[in-house]
């Protein structure tokens, strides 16, 4: 089973036994974790019943022990299955925080992969003590991916705002970071081209943000 760089990244993330993937879509990244034995048990849910079937079809071939649902977010999961770690990928930053806040399962561990409002999530998350033990960015057909592995926590994790956006993985031996930070330069920059005026504050602040970036990975190399 061969994934794509971005599902590949996701995958190396998880690192517990029992997990559940909440939005599995057609289920290529649980069939590649118990196909590389990373896995021996899976939760494969979906809101979309066509696209968890294809999912089942998948799991159902390789004689693997999985539980399905259609489901929105993480409804269908109880604290019965056991489950360890909890994935969701391909949906936005504000929709897996709506998912986070509607739970009632216990699920320590997440690898997480928002298609946007990245800052937010993780302001979220670290707010309700979830430690951020990895972020970093990939690079997939010409489309940058943040990737998170958080856990519960006792206490809240202190951390800047800056570090927050960029994550202080991607400051090490992180070969789509510089990259990145051109897009979002060349991004941010484009964006100022265009408002007016009274609303250039917030975009010149992450334009600084981002120029700090650039500079503090040019001292590092």
């Amino acid at each position: 089973m061969e994934l794509s760089i971005r599902l590949q990244n996701i995958a190396n993330q998880v690192d517990k036994r029992r997990i559940a993937d909440i939005g599995c879509d057609h289920g290529k990244l649980v069939a590649y974790l118990f196909e590389n034995k990373k896995i021996d048990y899976a939760f494969v849910t979906d809101i979309s019943l066509p696209s968890v079937k294809k999912a089942v079809k998948i799991l159902t071939d390789m004689s693997v022990g999985f539980d399905w649902a259609c489901g929105d977010g993480t409804e269908k999961i109880t604290n019965d299955h056991k489950i360890e770690e909890g994935i969701i990928s391909g949906m936005g930053g504000l929709e897996i925080i709506k998912i986070f806040q509607n739970s009632t399962v216990e699920i320590k561990d997440w690898v997480l992969q928002p298609q946007n409002n990245e800052f937010s999530l993780k302001k979220y998350l670290i707010k309700n003590k979830y430690k951020i033990i990895k972020d970093f960015i990939v690079k997939d057909k010409n489309i940058y991916y943040n990737i998170l592995r958080v856990q519960k926590s006792n206490k809240k994790q202190k951390m800047s705002d800056y570090h927050i956006m960029f994550g202080k993985e991607n400051f090490v031996e992180n070969e789509y970071f510089s990259l990145y930070l051109d897009y979002l330069k060349s991004k941010l920059e484009k964006i100022l081209l265009v408002l007016p005026k009274f609303k250039k504050g917030k975009i010149k602040k992450q334009l600084k943000w981002v120029q700090k970036a650039q500079k503090e990975l040019r001292n590092n190399g």
